[in-house]
């Protein structure tokens, strides 16, 4: 159980720390984190009306 909060504490201490780095719409972060993140960095990211989320799977495809 301590675990999974703080597991859930550290990506919302990670989704603060980027979104406190944002000072204009047109400022771009590039963010790079293990794969176990990506889930829920991201799901924090796009609810949050923020940020632009693009994944490397969005670059990469065709």
């Amino acid at each position: 159980m301590w675990v999974a909060q703080y597991w859930y504490f550290r990506n919302m201490i990670i989704y603060k720390n980027l979104a406190d780095l944002v000072s204009s719409s047109d400022d771009r972060i590039f963010v790079l984190y293990g794969a176990g993140h990506i889930h829920l960095l991201k799901q924090l990211l796009i609810e949050s009306n923020i940020f632009n989320v693009k994944t490397a799977q969005d670059y990469l495809s065709n």
